[in-house]
């Protein structure tokens, strides 16, 4: 059994939040040039929180390290209660203000699954997200079939009751599927996770393709098409970055904001330096 480098694990997950907010340009999202359709964020709180979350990332790490293999929804039901002491952190951090919850829990799983593949020296990106998926699955299943009969409490059970889409809990569930068809690509391949245009180009990729439940509760049926649309015209043959910034304009004046891609690109920045 390997030591599990914890500090590590925090370091690399905290930079990802941090370096997610640095891409630009994101249309509808916040970033370095525009806050989008958010009046009540800006990169500013994005750093503050992404700081205040880094000492859960490290307990995440070492929950999992301590792991024996067995009862996974107990370990499961731990992370969740280290996820209310982090979230609780970040909305101190905030003044109240939700920056990265849907962040927080996926890479609260994430790196729970990655202490424990880092111990049993069997890290991979492919490794760890089936971990996340064998930590989850039954407990996810379980509780979104109870929110299918259930009022909804939030905007995220509100988009499963309308729309029938399962969100983050069933990329979760289900091992990232997202992030390792159309996330961890351009980042292995264009420059790493510290270039701007391969993290723009793994969120293209993303925004393309997930059933994202933020534009689902903002724009419906049709503010998923547009998005979806607009990223699989973007041309290989023009500049990246000048097709993003005209899209922006386009993006906010629809009130429409690709929350559940962005997250996703951030499980992509991790998953790479596994």
């Amino acid at each position: 059994m390997r030591e599990c480098d914890a500090s590590l694990i925090a370091s690399v997950t905290c930079e990802a939040l941090l370096l997610e907010v640095d891409t630009s340009p994101k249309p509808g999202l916040v970033d370095l040039l525009s806050n989008g359709s958010h009046k009540d964020l800006n990169p500013w709180l994005f750093y503050q929180s992404a700081l205040a979350l880094e000492p859960y990332f490290h307990d995440f790490a070492r929950l999992g390290a301590s792991w024996k293999g067995k009862d996974s929804e107990s370990l499961f039901r731990d992370v969740r209660e280290i996820g209310k002491e982090a979230e609780a952190a970040m909305f101190k951090a905030t003044g109240g203000i939700n920056t990265h919850k849907g962040a927080l829990f996926s890479l609260g799983i994430l790196d729970t699954a990655w202490g424990y593949a880092q111990c049993q020296g069997i890290a991979s990106a492919d490794t760890v997200c089936m971990l996340a998926s064998h930590m989850t699955s039954k407990s996810l299943g379980r509780e979104l079939s109870a929110l299918g009969r259930s009022l909804p409490r939030s905007n995220g059970e509100r988009v499963l009751h309308r729309y029938g889409v399962r969100g983050i809990r069933a990329e979760v569930m289900e091992g990232f599927p997202s992030v390792r068809r159309y996330g961890l690509s351009p980042l292995r391949s264009r420059g790493g996770w510290r270039d701007n245009h391969a993290r723009l180009s793994a969120l293209v990729g993303l925004m393309a393709h997930v059933e994202d439940s933020n534009l689902l509760h903002r724009g419906g049926w049709e503010g998923l098409r547009f998005v979806r649309q607009a990223m699989r015209e973007i041309s290989p043959e023009r500049c990246l970055e000048d097709q993003l910034a005209a899209l922006d304009g386009p993006f906010v004046s629809r009130n429409l904001s690709s929350g559940g891609a962005a997250d996703l690109l951030s499980v992509s920045m991790v998953c790479s330096r596994i």
